[in-house]
């Protein structure tokens, strides 16, 4: 029955299309579909904006650092273009250099997927002491922040340092407490 009544519609629905296409109601002129090019569509580059910048040594050397100071007292002491010094004399007591070191790692310590950085610091009170930390130094959308310090020794000496799995790795020589200053002899390795 379905066949029966599926002809009879097919047949009809044929002939409303061929007449649709032969009656022109309105007077007006067959429309005449011509093959017109289609204009190219320019593609432009659009800058894409860079992913965060990531820490520069000059930002390092000229970034705010967290220190326990000559005074015993922890403040925050901000680097130009490498050193921090206040005083002019070193045998006064209000004279402190700060001076950065050049083992400087770079890689990501709190695993946000940018580079964040690792610098050790020299601070002199005057005299021979140079009281040495390494602080660690986050990427804050391409800015430097300082996240914490560590105090190491008196003039120690630092074999390595790096950052791996999110720690900071060492390879140091401390005194011990009967070297003399020159010479420390305690090795460490941390991480």
């Amino acid at each position: 029955m379905t066949r029966k009544i599926l002809l009879p519609v097919l047949a009809l629905a044929w002939t409303v299309l061929a007449c649709s296409l032969q009656i022109n109601t309105t007077n007006q002129p067959p429309i005449t579909v011509t093959d017109t090019p289609i204009p190219p569509v320019t593609i432009t580059d659009t800058p894409i904006p860079p992913p965060p910048s990531g820490l520069t040594l000059d930002m390092l050397h000229n970034g705010r650092y967290n220190l326990e100071g000559c005074s015993g007292a922890v403040q925050t002491f901000q680097l130009i273009n490498g050193p921090y010094v206040s005083g002019a004399d070193p045998t006064t007591a209000d004279y402190v250099a700060i001076y950065m070191g050049d083992q400087v790692p770079f890689s990501d310590l709190n695993d946000d997927g940018v580079d964040d950085a690792v610098v050790v610091l020299g601070v002199n009170c005057g005299g021979t002491g140079v009281f040495t930390y390494i602080a660690a130094v986050l990427n804050n959308s391409g800015a430097p922040v300082f996240a914490a310090s560590a105090f190491l020794n008196d003039r120690p000496m630092i074999n390595s340092l790096s950052i791996a799995n999110d720690e900071i790795l060492s390879d140091i020589i401390l005194h011990n407490a009967d070297d003399p200053m020159c010479c420390p002899t305690l090795q460490t390795r941390q991480g």
